[in-house]
Order: C-alpha cells, then structure tokens, then sequence
C-alpha cells in the first residue's frame, strides 16, 4: 500500500510542482460547490481552463462555506503537502524553509517552496510558488491557505504574498502557520491584510464620463 503523505513532482528548486494526493481515495473525485460537502480527491492534475469569477463572490462567501473547507482531513492533506514542500525548499543565503499549500475551489491542493537566489531581491516566496501552482491547474480560487516553517514565532505570508492572496481569497479564508508538528496559529486573510485592495475595486470601478 503507497504511504498517505503525498509527494511533489516536478517541483526541484522552482518551487511550482503538483501535489499528487495519496492513492488510498484512488476512483473518488472531489465536486465542489458552494454548498456542496467536501469530498476526499485522489490527485491534482495540471492542465484544464477556467474563467476569472466576479468579485462579488469575495463579500458573499460564508463562513460556512469555508468552514467546510477546513474539516480534519482537508487540513491534514493541507499540512502534508506544506510539509513536504518545506522539505524541498532552496534557501542556502538565509536557511529559512518555507512550504506552502493552498485549496482551490475544486478541493485540490497546490504547494510551493521558498526558492532564494544570489541577487536576493530575485527570490520567490512559498506562496507565490503555490499560487502559479494553482493557476496553472486551472484554479481560480483560494479556499484555505498553510505556510509551514521552523521559527521562534508561528510564520505568516509576508506582506507582498498577502497581497497575492488576496487576488484570489476572501477576506475570511483561513490562514494556518504550522511547523513539522502542530498548527501555531490561524487568521483569516482579512486579519493579515485589512481594508485591502483588489480586482474588485478595479471591475467594479465607475466608467469615466464621456467628454
């Protein structure tokens, strides 16, 4: 029987390989909708279209809606793959790991690592490793995000990776920081980021008066 944690392909040092999802649930398919239960899904596949959804979705998720995106089993396979990104991360200037995993709006979950560079301001965090991750898969939406680190304090996104997040989160997606054994503290994006900017100030934004 294959091991339950699940494994990074492709990931190296770009930080953007796929979590594939342990085999044990292998047939099961998670569909996904507003008020639809999570269901257990076998792996994350690259690939697919999607369409950008209208900001208006960011004020009307519920809370219930989110809370069913973080039952026990989708946290545990959210900290696995954050877990196992950490373990590939490239940080030989700072030592500072970074693993990062996100749930998109069809249950899969998408990880990326810290990837440091020589010309330091050309690094990429965790979180915007995950996201183009996601993206890529064709996920529009961030339902639940884990960033796992070993540091004295419990490690949030930084201030730029909020602001990522938050082109794809509502303000009450759940924000977990963990290390290689327990969860230490969990926010919602909008705690991390008040009074944010986003699309839908731009979408939503007035047109200018004809001249």
């Amino acid at each position: 029987m294959e091991s339950a944690s699940p494994r990074i392909e492709g990931a190296g040092h770009a930080g953007l390989g796929r979590v594939i999802e342990s085999t044990a649930t292998a047939g099961r398919r998670c569909a996904v909708a507003a008020a639809t239960p999570w269901r257990p899904v076998t792996a994350v596949t690259v690939g697919g279209r999607g369409t950008t959804p209208s900001p208006r979705w960011r004020r009307r998720a519920g809370a219930a809606t989110l809370a069913s995106a973080m039952d026990e089993t989708t946290l545990q396979r959210l900290l696995a793959a954050a877990r196992a990104a950490h373990g590939q991360a490239y940080a030989p200037y700072s030592r500072f790991a970074v693993g990062a995993a996100l749930l998109d709006e069809q249950g899969r979950v998408h990880a990326g690592c810290n990837v440091e560079n020589a010309a330091h301001p050309q690094g990429l965090c965790a979180e915007a490793g995950a996201l183009a991750a996601l993206v890529l898969a064709g996920g529009r939406r961030v339902l639940a995000a884990v960033v796992v680190a070993e540091a004295p304090q419990p490690t949030t996104p930084c201030g730029g990776c909020r602001q990522k997040l938050r082109e794809f989160a509502a303000d009450d997606t759940p924000i977990l920081a963990a290390d290689g054994r327990a969860v230490l503290a969990r926010h919602t994006l909008g705690a991390l980021l008040p009074h944010s900017f986003g699309p839908d100030h731009l979408l939503a934004a007035p047109a200018a008066a004809p001249r």
